[in-house]
């Protein structure tokens, strides 16, 4: 909301009060169209904000306000210009869906996508990429992402996807067993790697956090090309030209440059699916979950009828 505010010649200054987490939301403007249905006077909301709009832009009403007296949200009909200060995204907000529903309606579009249309179009275009006869090799972690994301490409190009499962010595305790047992149930071909005095040989001494990253992101493709020349003389000709991984969009989003490098938002921090691939890389990236969030993965593993294990499997 501070960008559009900002963009339109609105004022933008630091809140009196920074909102974050749990925010009680006061609705100002009844008939708004981005409100339609949602009839409560008060709602419970999640923010995360230190800025605010304190002045509104030309043309713009007020049609939200915090009960910290900021502006919660803003809109320009006419325009059909609308802006939340919370986040209607998080299960936290109440009403969340009803607010993309309503904004669907504003832009004339039906919200008719669904996982299981998505499910099958990212078969078919997997396939397509991939062709007839070539492989690909993917890194299971044992979290959903990764298991999702290469149960897709496995339905693909059946038995074509060689997993493999890297035992860094940096998960949970017995985790590397437990992680193997549950594959049982996947349909997945998984080969354990023991890879643990490397990782561990490698990160002895580092204290930096993103020289960290870098270092564990190196190690896996290391292995995955080591892996690959392996793979490709048991598969022949073909060989191996593909490499699969569970990269989200929130780890796109993350790994971006900051404004005036390429990009429009902040570092946060790199991600070894993102930043650690080297430039010299010689298998080729399929990414069926890059444009996905967590929560939309964890449904997309449900509708792929995967074990629970996998699809509630707390991040790690």
């Amino acid at each position: 909301m501070q960008w559009l505010g900002h963009s339109l010649k609105g004022k933008v200054e630091p809140a009196k009060t920074r909102e974050y987490g749990f925010t009680r939301v006061r609705v100002t403007k009844t008939k708004s169209a981005l409100f339609k249905g949602i009839g409560d006077s008060e709602l419970n909301t999640w923010m995360s904000h230190g800025d605010e709009v304190r002045q509104l832009p030309a043309g713009f009403e007020e049609s939200a306000r915090s009960m910290a007296d900021s502006l919660a949200a803003m809109e320009n009909e006419a325009k059909r210009f609308y802006a939340l200060q919370f986040h209607p995204e998080v299960t936290h907000t109440e009403h969340g869906k009803e607010f993309f529903r309503n904004f669907l309606e504003i832009c004339g579009v039906s919200g008719g996508w669904n996982l299981g249309d998505f499910a099958l179009h990212k078969q078919k275009e997997i396939a397509a990429q991939v062709g007839p006869k070539a492989h690909a090799i993917c890194a299971l972690s044992g979290g959903v992402d990764s298991t999702v994301a290469a149960t897709l490409v496995e339905r693909a190009i059946p038995g074509r996807l060689h997993c493999l499962y890297i035992d860094s010595g940096l998960q949970r305790e017995n985790e590397a067993a437990e992680v193997m047992e549950n594959f049982r149930n996947t349909g997945l071909k998984v080969t354990k790697i023991d890879a643990r005095e490397e990782f561990l040989g490698g990160l002895k001494g580092v204290t930096d956090p993103e020289k960290k990253r870098k270092f564990i992101g190196k190690a896996f493709i290391d292995i995955f090309q080591r892996e690959e020349k392996r793979l490709a003389k048991e598969v022949g000709h073909e060989g191996i030209d593909w490499l699969v991984q569970g990269t989200l969009y929130p780890d796109v989003i993350e790994s971006m440059p900051p404004p005036g490098r390429g990009g429009f938002s902040s570092t946060i921090k790199s991600h070894h699916n993102v930043g650690g691939l080297p430039e010299g890389m010689k298998l080729k990236l399929i990414e069926p979950l890059r444009e996905l969030f967590k929560d939309e993965v964890r449904a997309l593993g449900r509708e792929l009828g995967l074990p629970a294990a996998f699809v509630g499997r707390h991040p790690f």
